[in-house]
């Protein structure tokens, strides 16, 4: 049954020991965690030097960029999906530690129509309610192409409507009032593309992203260690002892046995086993205590209450 062992989450133990935790490694994080050296290759300029740069450019680009050789899958994860990741295994593992590593928010940067229509709708926005249709499951998927278009005679991104045959009649006129509504905001690449002259559509082109990437702070700071902490106190569902990191190192730094020292951490975190704990999961144990012959030993027994220790 879950919960009755008194244990603790792997993240908790992965914490720093100033913090709380043992500075265990977790395999899930540091997995993501490497494969920073093969992202880094895959979005700075051709290295003459490298053998493997060129090679693995060319399997995303041509193989997983939907048809259109760019690198917008990286950036936008509704796009991992139409991406054909099963004909390369280490990709999927390449999204997740970008999805990790873009949680602020995708890119918001100008790029020319013919990439913001290949883009997926929910990228087009600055701003949408909890709860709203293009919120849901299905339709997180919807693309920017099935919404929008590039007009030859305007020579402008807007929206497609009757009677241009929209493939989402419906829905597109219900994101027109939205809009019309301001229940949904627009961000700055779209509207520059709606308020903008554009001659020429262009092709799809991620070199903004990709610029906007290698600028980033965040980018140019990165450091595999302080990433692992970032990634492993998401995985942490409740708080951390109230503890300073001084009194965890005076804790740290007493000469005990190792297995005080287990029973004082265990205790720190009310996580020490006793009989009315272990009689939970292991009925050959009862939940008296042998040398009072009290009950129940609990934590609080098992430590102050007993007379004979």
């Amino acid at each position: 049954m879950k919960g009755i062992k008194p244990g603790f989450q792997y993240a908790h133990l992965c914490q720093p020991i100033i913090k709380g935790g043992l500075g265990l490694l977790d395999p899930m994080i540091q997995h993501r965690c490497l494969q920073f050296r093969w992202l880094r290759q895959l979005f700075q300029d051709d290295d003459p030097v490298s053998c493997s740069q060129v090679y693995m450019k060319d399997f995303a680009q041509q193989f997983h960029s939907i048809g259109t050789t760019s690198l917008s899958s990286f950036f936008f994860p509704p796009l991992h999906a139409a991406a054909n990741i099963h004909l390369g295994s280490f990709l999927p593992t390449m999204y997740e530690a970008m999805d990790s590593f873009l949680q602020k928010g995708s890119p918001d940067v100008f790029c020319n129509p013919s990439t913001l229509l290949s883009l997926p709708l929910l990228a087009l926005f600055l701003d949408i309610p909890s709860g709203h249709w293009l919120l849901s499951h299905n339709r997180s998927k919807l693309q920017a192409n099935q919404f929008f278009t590039y007009d030859q005679s305007l020579h402008r991104v807007r929206p497609l409507l009757q009677p241009y045959s929209p493939p989402y009649p419906r829905l597109s006129g219900r994101l027109v009032r939205d809009l019309q509504n301001r229940t949904v905001t627009l961000n700055n690449m779209t509207w520059n593309l709606i308020l903008n002259d554009y001659p020429d559509p262009g092709s799809v082109d991620d070199f903004p992203f990709v610029s906007w990437l290698t600028r980033s702070v965040d980018w140019i700071s990165f450091h595999p260690q302080d990433y692992r902490q970032t990634q492993s106190d998401t995985l942490l569902t409740h708080p951390l002892s109230t503890l300073s990191p001084l009194k965890w190192k005076q804790f740290w730094s007493l000469k005990i046995l190792p297995e005080a020292r287990t029973i004082c951490f265990r205790f720190i975190y009310n996580k020490l086993h006793c009989n009315a704990s272990v009689s939970r999961f292991d009925p050959t144990v009862t939940a008296a205590y042998s040398l009072c012959h009290d009950t129940l030993e609990d934590v609080n027994h098992l430590l102050i209450a007993c007379s004979f220790k």
